[in-house]
């Protein structure tokens, strides 16, 4: 196989796992670049859960799998979409007038 071949095949294994990072996504959208979806939580989903509540990871998990048990077929990343809308729903934010 020609060296130039092997280069190539490099960057674009390179390129691709950048892509993948969260700072890769945001220089890839600066970009105007769409990248295509990639099955999983998001960050900022974890974060979220994390954040209401309180950096508890075991009450995440338990909101997780209450999710699960409720939503038995769902991917991993809409168990976390479903958590997030239940927390919301339970815990509706105060509008101001």
């Amino acid at each position: 196989m020609p060296s130039w071949l092997i280069v190539a095949i490099a960057i674009v294994a390179v390129l691709a796992v950048f892509l993948s990072t969260e700072r890769g996504q945001r220089l890839a959208g600066r970009l105007g670049l769409e990248l295509p979806y990639i099955e999983g939580p998001a960050r900022a989903d974890r974060a979220y859960l994390l954040g209401v509540c309180d950096g508890d990871v075991a009450a995440v998990e338990r909101l997780l799998d209450a999710e699960r048990r409720r939503y038995a077929g769902l991917s991993e990343s809409m168990v976390y979409r479903r958590a997030i809308r239940t927390h919301m729903n339970a815990h509706p934010p105060e509008l101001e007038i």
